[in-house]
């Protein structure tokens, strides 16, 4: 696990005051992964007291839980992947990145964990810990709701929330010097390097729909859509034979990615067919057990299935795998704190 400045047990305390009355199934109801193609996370820091250098992280993932009606049983994860920040300037980006300011060999991960939501306003305050540099503060984000869930987009089943926030750090803060000693041309006393600087969020984040998912028609065809058909006619057992035989036999006859389970999995608690779904994400686990994506939605449907010990160890094992998926730290956190 990544996420040493807390550990899982302290976040379930400071949780479990606000997680009443909640279910691992209502949690999943409650899950939105951020959108990167349509997000964004920038910073802004002056030099010579003027001029503004803007920057942006091109790689991040987060998980929000997130109740509209109760913004008290809200809460996120963040990651962002330090060393993919970018300023337009290759040279400025490469001491950016140095043991002079970010140092991202030695901390790779730039992570904030929420442990407290409150309305203010119409908007959010949301209270947490931030960790850069290897040094985690307490902060507390001002959000703005941008787009509140209210509506679910009829052809996807896709619902979409959006939020924007803005956050003022201090270099000193968090042991960012500044120095010149990767970068022999710069000097800290003529460039004037401002010890703040600003974050800027802006977050959409989805909850996938999949009512009127299709599978791909190919080629090669898709063995999720042949498999379907036998577990609605032939039952469940069945249906898994049939795709361990074809995997086997006809491996190239069919397209076998990850999303072909995945997809009959989803269609399956789409019909509320919640056992023969967990199945389904088991066996695609079985045949991708390095891929915590898989995992996590082994997870989610253990939740929906009401197993809370299964879910556990499920993301346990995902977490393991990918230090950057925010998915099964958010869900471990909130499974541990229900009562």
């Amino acid at each position: 696990m990544f996420i040493r400045w807390c550990t899982l047990g302290t976040v379930a305390l400071a949780l479990g005051g606000n997680l009443g009355g909640q279910t691992p199934a209502a949690l999943v109801g409650q899950k939105y992964e951020v959108d990167p193609q349509h997000s964004s996370v920038g910073f802004t820091s002056r030099i010579l007291r003027v001029l503004k250098v803007p920057g942006r992280f091109l790689d991040y993932a987060g998980t929000i839980l997130y109740d509209p009606l109760h913004p008290e049983q809200s809460s996120v994860t963040a990651i962002i992947v330090a060393k993919s920040l970018t300023t337009d300037m290759s040279f400025r980006d490469n001491h950016l990145r140095s043991p002079d300011f970010f140092d991202t060999g030695h901390f790779p991960l730039i992570v904030f964990q929420s442990d407290s939501v409150r309305r203010q306003g119409s908007g959010l305050l949301v209270g947490g810990r931030f960790t850069l540099h290897g040094i985690t503060r307490p902060v507390t984000l001002p959000v703005t709701i941008v787009l509140p869930p209210d509506t679910v987009n009829p052809a996807s089943g896709i619902v979409t929330v959006a939020f924007e926030a803005t956050l003022k750090l201090s270099r000193q803060d968090y042991a960012i010097a500044g120095t010149n000693k990767f970068n022999p041309d710069f000097d800290p006393a003529t460039n004037l390097v401002a010890d703040s600087f600003d974050v800027t969020l802006e977050m959409s984040a989805e909850r996938q729909g999949y009512k009127n998912r299709r599978f791909d028609v190919g080629p090669p065809p898709s063995v999720g859509d042949t498999v379907l058909k036998v577990i609605e006619t032939g039952g469940i057992e069945r249906g898994k034979a049939l795709y361990t035989s074809l995997h086997t036999l006809q491996a190239q006859s069919f397209n076998f990615d990850a999303g072909q389970l995945d997809l009959v999995g989803h269609l399956l608690v789409e019909r509320d067919r919640l056992r023969d779904a967990v199945a389904v994400f088991q066996l695609n686990a079985q045949v991708y057990p390095k891929n915590a994506r898989v995992l996590d939605t082994l997870g989610e449907a253990e939740c929906l299935a009401g197993d809370r010990t299964g879910a556990l160890l499920t993301f346990q094992q995902a977490a393991q795998l990918d230090s950057t998926d925010t998915t099964p730290v958010e869900m471990i956190r909130r499974l541990r704190a229900l009562r």
